[in-house]
């Protein structure tokens, strides 16, 4: 099998070759968003191994070990550092081709959240889709600024909201806001009980890209 160079430019101003690379193509960059693949490649940073030792030290079974690397090599992301002769097939030893890689943001896949929130999404429409008395509210409150809210029957099987709130902040209130939804949902990490079931639960906040006062959709 031939392997190719690495889809990688010179970092200007860097570190010496191999000591930094960028990635330049998606097809490489997703071998960072891929945790097994990810630690195997900085294990091999650190240290050159077999695959026999890459196996052991990452718990997996030798052949998912051996696609692993394959895959590396094809990305040229690893080499072959040298190969121990032995009776039957010789014992090749891998290290990656540089100390660190830069993987530009307009390269990474999807992030995790992006799944996660199709599923929540999902979630939500179903726990709020078929009972007639369920639905979003949509209003200006006391100081005119437009609302949407989502109702639910206390007596639904489903324990679900969705709240979305305008709001007209300073940088301390939101800097404030911030630490305590962060905190308020810290305090129900790790519970666990009889009859528990697991919850999405997600919180966001940003600066909106106008000003201009606007009623959500």
């Amino acid at each position: 099998m031939s392997f190719r160079r690495p889809a990688v430019d010179a970092l200007e101003g860097s570190l010496p070759m191999r000591e930094r690379i960028v990635v330049s193509d998606a097809r490489t960059a997703c071998v960072f968003s891929n945790m097994r693949q990810r630690r195997l490649l900085l294990e091999l940073v650190s240290r050159e191994s077999s695959l026999q030792e890459i196996a052991n030290k990452l718990q997996l079974p030798l052949n998912l070990a051996h696609y692993h690397v394959a895959r590396l090599l094809e990305l040229g992301l690893v080499e072959v550092t040298h190969e121990q002769p032995r009776a039957g097939r010789v014992i090749r030893h891998y290290r990656a081709v540089a100390r660190s890689f830069f993987v530009p943001t307009h390269l990474r896949s999807p992030a995790p959240g992006k799944q996660l929130s199709a599923e929540l999404r999902t979630s939500l429409d179903r726990a709020h889709g078929h009972d007639p008395k369920d639905g979003t509210l949509y209003f200006t409150d006391d100081q005119m600024l437009p609302r949407m809210l989502r109702i639910q029957r206390p007596t639904s099987a489903a324990i679900a909201i969705e709240s979305w709130h305008q709001l007209v902040l300073t940088k301390e209130d939101a800097r404030l806001l911030a630490t305590e939804l962060k905190a308020l949902l810290s305090r129900f990490e790790g519970r666990t009980g009889g009859k528990a079931r697991g919850y999405l639960a997600y919180c966001a906040m940003a600066p909106r890209t106008s000003q201009r006062k606007r009623m959500l959709p």
